[in-house]
């Protein structure tokens, strides 16, 4: 009669335990019917007019969408329509020793990839291009990169750093 109650007891935790792993694993029921695949037809105006039933492209707008920019991309356009004048600037004065030019991060820095790092080439930039009027188109910092070789992981090496100290001085630190 033990043997039997303790065979009955096992029986039944099994079952208890194999209940709640059913509970627990079974698939959730939602309150909307499964999804049917449906089959959509388009339709496609020619150049007269007519529609017809083309499946095989998609439908253009009469013009494009332009997605909204985010309040970030929008300021980020704002000041770059309004620092042209600078850009263009330095690419008609500076284009032999300024190879490139961006603002990556920050709105107030201004990235510039320079053909040669050294001090003299970066005072002049800094003297002749950027404290004259960098501030006055909201750059408060210059970063200066050099280009790494072809098979470098990185592009470019940040060389040094110039920043406006408030009073209109901007004071450069090599990296």
């Amino acid at each position: 009669m033990k043997a039997l109650a303790g065979f009955l007891g096992a029986v039944i935790g099994l079952l208890l335990v194999a209940g709640g792993g059913y509970f627990l694993l079974r698939p959730k029921p939602t309150s909307r019917p499964p999804a049917t695949p449906t089959v959509l037809q388009s339709t496609s105006s020619t150049s007269s007019g007519a529609s017809t039933s083309d499946t095989s492209s998609a439908p253009h707008p009469d013009k494009p969408v332009s997605a909204p920019l985010s309040h970030e991309d929008q300021m980020r356009e704002e000041l770059g329509q309004k620092r042209l004048p600078f850009f263009r600037f330095l690419r008609q004065n500076y284009g032999n020793i300024i190879e490139r030019f961006s603002v990556l991060e920050d709105f107030d820095t201004l990235d510039l990839v320079i053909k040669q790092d050294d001090d003299r080439t970066m005072a002049g930039i800094i003297q002749q291009a950027i404290a004259p009027s960098a501030k006055e188109y909201g750059f408060r910092r210059v970063r200066f990169y050099t280009r790494n070789a072809p098979n470098s992981v990185e592009p470019f090496t940040i060389v040094a750093e110039s920043s406006e100290d408030g009073s209109g001085r901007w004071n450069t630190f090599r990296k």
